[in-house]
């Protein structure tokens, strides 16, 4: 089916062209776009009928700056997306074959390139404004909400990608706390582990109100929630989770690191499979660190917790394996309680 266009040819034209300056200009644009401005275009695209040239407003952004906009097809035919900005001058589809053609999208594209386009290759990056930074996604739901923050499922604009969006709210912190403190560690840790049961890192940002981390998956739910079903019947799930937990935390110690809050709400289900997450109050200590702490002890859930940890004993990651068999506990006793309902 054809996609209804609400705006005229004209209408159209006419409001683009006051957002983008086109090939018959004589100056180009002297600094780059801000990332509103594609919000506008994918806003009008789509009015215009044109949803598949609407989720690729840089792309068309710098086809119609050069005069180019025919080769726009080729760019949707190829599934090239905005994430893929900057492109390589060989990545160019085949419509853009002349010369005279690639130099023109070369130059132009560094005006699409604005700190979003950073964001999903690891990168940190700070945004001028709020609305600038809640501009690069579509909030689809929340997914879960504390004190200082939430925890939202998000669908980049660029790449179309679903991510875990934890968001911080700068106001909601105390007078005097650090506001990074807790999220530096958190970066810091994701940034150096890479397991396939723990959450990936993807970017981060900030802004004048918070503080944003980008993670995968986003989960159908966390383990809490599911000991929580009455009856639950995937059964195999739990089955599964007790290894899968165990090489994990395993994988954890293996890079010097410290969990320090293993719990159900820290362990995200994803289509059967398990993820550890929230690495706030993790503790890395490689490079010269030291494995076992002591003195005040910082945030931790009591009913996970090791009795050294409870105590501001001497500790070390044995709380963690206590606080894992916590877990184990819960599942069990789930196990047991649903036991009727369970088919094997």
């Amino acid at each position: 089916m054809t996609p209804i266009s609400k705006l005229s040819q004209e209408e159209f034209e006419r409001a683009i062209g006051l957002l983008i300056p086109s090939s018959k200009d004589q100056q180009p644009q002297p600094t780059p776009f801000n990332d509103s401005l594609f919000d506008q275009i994918r806003t009008l695209l789509e009015l215009f009928g044109k949803p598949k040239w609407s989720i690729r407003p840089r792309t068309y952004t710098v086809l119609l700056m050069i005069g180019r906009l025919d080769a726009m097809d080729a760019f949707v035919n190829e599934g090239l997306l905005d994430i893929q900005f900057p492109y390589p001058e060989a990545r160019l589809p085949a419509p853009l074959v002349d010369q005279s053609s690639r130099d023109r999208f070369m130059k132009s594209q560094l005006l699409v390139l604005t700190k979003a386009t950073d964001i999903e290759n690891g990168y940190h990056k700070h945004f001028t404004s709020q609305t600038v930074s809640e501009s690069c996604f579509i909030i689809v739901k929340q997914l879960g909400s504390g004190s200082t923050g939430t925890v939202d499922h998000v669908i980049s604009k660029l790449s179309l990608k679903e991510y875990a969006r934890k968001r911080i709210r700068r106001r909601t912190l105390p007078r005097g706390c650090d506001a990074t403190k807790g999220f530096e560690n958190e970066l810091g840790t994701l940034k150096k582990l890479s397991y396939h049961h723990l959450v990936k890192f993807v970017g981060s940002y900030t802004d004048p109100e918070s503080i944003g981390l980008l993670l995968t998956p986003v989960a159908d739910c966390d383990l809490k929630n599911f000991l929580e079903r009455k009856p639950f019947r995937e059964s195999f799930i739990l089955r599964q989770a007790f290894g899968c937990l165990c090489s994990a935390v395993q994988y954890l110690h293996s890079q010097s690191c410290r969990h320090k809050d293993i719990k159900p709400a820290n362990i995200l289900l994803k289509n059967g499979e398990v993820f550890i997450t929230d690495f706030g109050t993790a503790r890395d200590w490689g490079e010269g660190g030291r494995a076992t702490t002591t003195g005040m002890t910082g945030p931790y859930t009591p009913a996970y917790a090791a009795p050294e940890v409870a105590e501001w004993e001497a500790r070390n990651e044995a709380a963690d394996i206590w606080s894992l068999g916590c877990v184990y506990l819960d599942m069990l006793v789930s196990w047991r309680l649903n036991r009727s309902h369970i088919r094997y």
